[in-house]
């Protein structure tokens, strides 16, 4: 009888620890899923970079028209896209982003003709000196998806997108040839919208180097990001019984 006894508290110890080990086992697994789904960014944090870019589309363009049209003599220059990017996240895998984009380019060329001169009667061969310069801004309100299951946690995956207004200022000194007109169709779209997917690779908890390609806007964006860390959330976060065991 004795033995039975023994053997049935046995058994009934082995139930219970077998359960409570699943139990710790079925949290646990949960834990790292839930972990792993998560981005390293969390939810109320804040991120704010500061980026340039490359290339300046317009004045390569401006170039490419020159030559195309054997301009012998001309200069381009300008700014390529530079900005800053304010980023909230709304949660550990979604933020909402501010864009503040600014870029230029501008161009000089002379342009050597023959004209008729009324006054004279005959012709004459002039010589006049162009320029357009072209300033662009842009604010962008978007979205960005950043990834989960990264294993290295100086990683950030992101990809989004975001709209808003693009103002265009152009002063054009051409001759008849030109067609000052002609510039006028820059000025009419004043919709900005832009696609991206990027990496940000943390050096610390705070500091990180970002790297982002997209479509309207910066091709290739890169710059340097600085993070806000969620103190406060962290600070007022409810301990976790287990840890006091």
């Amino acid at each position: 009888m004795k033995n039975r006894i023994i053997t049935l508290a046995l058994a009934v110890l082995a139930v219970n620890t077998s359960f409570y080990a699943q139990n710790w086992f079925d949290e646990e697994e949960e834990k790292e899923k839930k972990e792993k789904n998560g981005s390293i960014m969390k939810e109320g944090e804040f991120m704010v970079t500061i980026f340039g870019s490359y290339p300046n589309f317009g004045r390569y363009l401006a170039q490419t028209a020159f030559i195309a049209a054997d301009v012998p003599t001309f200069t381009t220059g300008g700014v390529a896209p530079i900005g800053f990017q304010l980023e909230y996240m709304l949660s550990d895998n979604y933020s909402f982003t501010l864009d503040g984009i600014y870029n230029s380019w501008n161009a000089t060329w002379r342009h050597e003709y023959v004209d008729f001169d009324p006054n004279t009667g005959m012709n004459i061969n002039v010589v006049s000196n162009n320029s357009v310069t072209d300033t662009r801004y842009r604010v962008l309100f978007g979205l960005n998806y950043h990834f989960g299951n990264v294993e290295n946690e100086k990683f950030n995956f992101y990809a989004g997108g975001a709209i808003g207004v693009n103002q265009r200022t152009f002063k054009v000194d051409v001759d008849q040839y030109w067609g000052a007109d002609f510039w006028n169709f820059y000025l009419r779209n004043p919709l900005a919208v832009r696609s991206r997917a990027g990496i940000r690779f943390f050096f610390n908890k705070q500091w990180a180097a970002n790297l982002e390609l997209g479509a309207g806007g910066p091709v290739l964006r890169f710059g340097v990001s600085y993070r806000f860390l969620n103190n406060r959330l962290s600070a007022t976060k409810a301990p976790d019984p287990k840890d006091k065991m």
